[in-house]
């Protein structure tokens, strides 16, 4: 059994390195919410100027990027 102590050393350590861990990520979907924005204006002045759309690919959504914790292997 692990002590108290020991227990509350552990669980203040995870807790920096997960704010360490957010930081970063908080600026990757703050970056790409933006890339969206973006993506949705140039389709709508399109529309508004009377074009089909826009070129290019559109982004994709963050939601189809991440991978569930429960897909990936923890070895």
């Amino acid at each position: 059994m692990h002590s108290p102590t020991e227990i509350r050393i552990k669980v203040e350590a995870a807790e920096r390195t997960v704010a360490r861990a957010e930081k970063p990520l908080a600026a990757e979907i703050e970056a790409h919410q933006e890339k969206l924005k973006k993506y949705e204006l140039r389709v709508r002045e399109n529309r508004a100027a009377g074009h089909r759309g826009v070129n290019g690919r559109p982004p994709v959504p963050m939601e189809h990027k991440t991978v569930p914790l429960c897909a990936t292997s923890v070895t």
